[in-house]
């Protein structure tokens, strides 16, 4: 299944972190180069490039790709789901990106790095009235060491000065970011991206009345940025964080010029060259009418950005349609259209493959892709895979409901869950069991702690600790008078979820507790949890390897349009998370986050359940096809078919 996205909406950039890959070797190279995997697990394959290649394609054509869910918009700030972030990531561009493969930020021409270059440095404040003895200047930039009593910083241009203790408010690390941007970006109707738009774009997520909530939350500690010129920026953070280069380097970036700002300030046309872009400034950064207007533009469904593809059409239950953007200046695009296929039923997606219709599967149900995408046609013609991406699959408890409020109760209902029986029957044990919310493959996830095997007698013993009995043998457990039934939320369009709820279900009778299965459409599911208004959800979690914690476990963001819907509260876990922020050093850092883990596991806000291999299907003539550590896992700005298969 798909998982709901990483910060509510951050580009490739953010989504692209270590993973490990199992399954299919990636594939490159000339018309022969397959590798096909089937039921077996028995693999043909020709000639091999290594991963860390990146294949020269040939330009032209045209793929079409499987979209299972219509996304809502396609707004990078405000649209929380998976499905609008795979397609928008390929029309904003944003600060640094990551190198699929080798996981290296990567600056410069041939990128997609709007900055050409940037800097990490750190900041020396001193305390009022000291200036003077400093030439003035209050506040130092640049790299500090500290000898004794005095400190030394080395600004950008190599001056040195050295600063008494006694004299400083505050010395901070790794605080101050500053990116050179290169003058050849462009947005989609040809005006240049410059400083402003960068700006603009962080004014907005700062917006509080901006529907931007769940990512919001990772810039709470930006404390100022500003242009220093058209093409410098800088970023200035209230305290270390260790994720801080990691989120600003993925802010998507949207042009300015569309949003109008300046209609929201009086007498603008009075004001100064200065005074207006203060004023701009203010009204992006606060104004309720702005955010309103922001929150419902037609920019939404007709975005305009600055990647490698322009949004070319967007017709409503049936496609989005993408097309290159041949004045792009970063990496080059092969493909010349890129059109997104929605069909939310699995079975017509295959027969579409196989009639012409699709090119690429990017997520087959597991018996599907196992019994059905079978035989020696097939093969000829298609190429199945499998590989990891970080993420993995949960029910959620809300834990604002009665019968969810005691960590026994949540403990029994995870007993409940007949996990290796399900991942036998509906999984052919092609999943990896887990007890966590950190990647099973990543550092921060803690291995000595097991998962709880299907026990019916200890759910039975820890229910009755807490207090559920049913107490006039009608079947139903009670206490306080309430009975202990709940409904499961599940995604209509997931087939493998709603037999995996029906199984569960089976087991809750079992220890008599009565469940409803409610089957939501995608949207209507988002709008629902968002509001906080379900008992429980089946929903998945597209992770990176080694992640904040703070958007999904912190006291903080369990509220309306949060990813903290579950209501979990616990304040070790937050002070632990505050601190984990703090820790440059990974050893350290990861500690902490097997202490999270181990609370967490205590707790069982969650019923983890997998996470599972990706299985994706795509047309043989498809050549540039390589398997990335991170989600989606898959890159189609590599992607190419050569020009006797266009």
């Amino acid at each position: 299944m798909d998982f709901r996205g990483l910060c509510g909406g951050i580009t490739r950039t953010l989504a692209i972190y270590l993973g490990i890959l199992l399954g299919l070797s990636p594939l490159w190279g000339g018309e022969k180069d397959l590798m096909i995997w089937d039921r077996d697990n028995h693999q043909v394959k020709k000639k091999l490039i290594g991963p860390h290649t990146r294949p020269k394609g040939e330009p032209g054509g045209t793929l079409v790709v499987h979209l299972s869910n219509e996304p809502d918009h396609l707004e990078p700030f405000t649209s929380t789901g998976v499905y609008s972030q795979r397609i928008y990531s390929y029309i904003f561009s944003s600060l640094v990106t990551r190198d699929g493969w080798t996981l290296e930020w990567k600056t410069g021409q041939d990128t997609d790095s709007v900055a050409l270059s940037y800097r990490i440095e750190d900041m020396i404040v001193l305390k009022k009235g000291r200036e003077e003895k400093y030439g003035g200047q209050g506040r130092w930039i640049g790299i500090w060491t500290r000898k004794g009593e005095k400190f030394w910083i080395t600004d950008e241009k190599g001056k040195k000065q050295l600063i008494d203790k006694k004299d400083v408010l505050k010395a901070q690390k790794k605080v101050v970011y500053t990116f050179y941007l290169r003058k050849d970006f462009k947005f989609h109707d040809g005006v240049p991206l410059t400083a402003d738009d960068v700006i603009f774009s962080m004014d907005v997520v700062k917006n509080k009345a901006v529907k931007a909530a769940s990512l919001r939350n990772y810039f709470n500690d930006v404390q100022e940025w500003f242009a220093i010129d058209r093409y410098t920026v800088r970023f200035i953070y209230a305290r270390p964080y260790w994720y801080a280069f990691n989120i600003i380097s993925g802010l998507p970036i949207v042009p300015e010029h569309i949003f109008q700002p300046e209609r929201y300030v009086n007498n603008y046309d009075q004001l100064s060259a200065q005074e207006q872009k203060k004023a701009k400034r203010k009204v992006v950064r606060y104004n309720k009418r702005f955010a309103k207007s922001y929150n419902e533009h037609p920019f939404r469904r007709h975005p305009i950005g600055s990647g490698p593809y322009k949004f070319k059409e967007w017709i409503g239950g049936d496609k989005i349609v993408l097309e290159r953007f041949k004045e792009y200046t970063g990496r080059p695009a092969y493909l010349d259209v890129i059109v997104w296929k929605y069909i939310s039923n699995d079975a017509a997606a295959l027969q579409a493959l196989k009639n012409g219709e699709l090119d690429f599967l990017p997520g087959v149900p597991t018996e599907m892709f196992v019994k059905e995408a079978v035989g020696p046609e097939f093969k000829t013609k298609f190429v199945k895979a499998t590989y990891y991406s970080p993420g993995y699959n949960y029910v959620g408890w809300n834990m604002k409901r009665f019968v969810f409020q005691d960590h026994r109760v949540r403990t029994a209902l995870t007993y409940l869950m007949p996990r290796q029986l399900i991942n036998k029957t509906l999984f052919y044990n092609m999943n990896k069991i887990i007890t966590g919310p950190f990647y099973c493959f990543g550092p921060a996830y803690d291995h000595s702690l097991k998962p709880r095997p299907f026990d019916l007698k200890k759910a039975e013993a820890l229910l009755r600790e807490a207090g559920w009995v049913d107490v006039d043998n009608d079947g139903v457990l009670e206490k306080e008078g309430k009975e202990f039934r709940f409904e499961f939320l599940v995604i209509a369009e997931s087939p493998a979820l709603s037999k995996m709820a029906e199984m569960y279900q089976q087991r809750l009778k079992q220890a008599k507790i009565l469940t409803k299965i409610r089957k939501v459409k995608w949207q209507a599911l988002l709008e629902k949890i968002d509001n906080l208004n379900f008992d429980s959800v089946f929903l998945g979690w597209g992770t990176s390897v080694e992640g904040d914690p703070y958007q999904l476990w912190h006291s903080s963001q369990a509220k309306k349009g949060g990813s903290n819907f579950v209501s979990y509260k616990n304040h070790r876990v937050d002070r632990l998370i505050e601190k984990s922020r703090k820790i440059f050093n990974a050893p350290k850092r990861r500690a902490i986050m097997k202490k999270i883990h181990r609370i967490i596991y205590y707790d069982q806000p969650y019923t983890f359940l997998y996470t599972g291999p990706r299985k994706v299907i795509y047309h043989s003539k498809i050549r540039g096809v390589r398997w990335l550590k991170g989600r989606p896992g898959w890159d189609l700005q590599e992607w190419y078919i050569p020009k006797k298969f266009q």
